[in-house]
């Protein structure tokens, strides 16, 4: 599977929808973690994205 379609089929088509059809990895983070957030059941994709950025956030937190 092409990984546009990919990010479309598992998150979001926004994340690939700008000028030249390319992924955006700052949208994709961003709609992961929206979903993570927003969603009471996101998608394992969300999740993983969610819980990684929780625990950077918990790290950077306690100044590691």
């Amino acid at each position: 599977m092409q990984p546009k379609k990919w990010v479309i089929d598992n998150l979001s088509e926004y994340a690939v929808s700008n000028d030249n059809h390319s992924i955006n990895s700052r949208e994709v983070v961003a709609e992961a973690f929206a979903e993570y957030n927003h969603n009471p059941q996101p998608r394992e994709v969300a999740r993983r994205i969610g819980e990684a950025i929780e625990q950077a956030l918990e790290k950077y937190r306690k100044g590691k």
